[in-house]
């Protein structure tokens, strides 16, 4: 078992919290939803590795693979 992040900030780099973040597990299926925290990260247990479609606030950002411990951020305008 392993874990990722995503963090979600806004344009000036400040954590965005309550935002709804989604992904949608291409290699075994299923979807899974969090809400960021007050420094705006959703924290993800997963197999080693996974590919998935992250979803936020329902906008597709793509798809995406991510190794244990492995952390990525999204921007979102206010």
């Amino acid at each position: 078992m392993g874990t990722f992040s995503i963090r979600v900030v806004d344009e000036k780099g400040k954590p965005r919290r309550s935002i709804k973040v989604s992904v949608a597990y291409l290699s075994f299926g299923g979807v899974g939803s969090e809400y960021t925290d007050n420094d705006g990260w959703t924290k993800w247990e997963t197999l080693d590795y996974v590919s998935f479609r992250v979803y936020i606030n329902g906008r597709d950002e793509g798809r995406f693979g991510f190794e244990d411990r492995e952390t990525r951020s999204f921007t979102l305008a206010k």
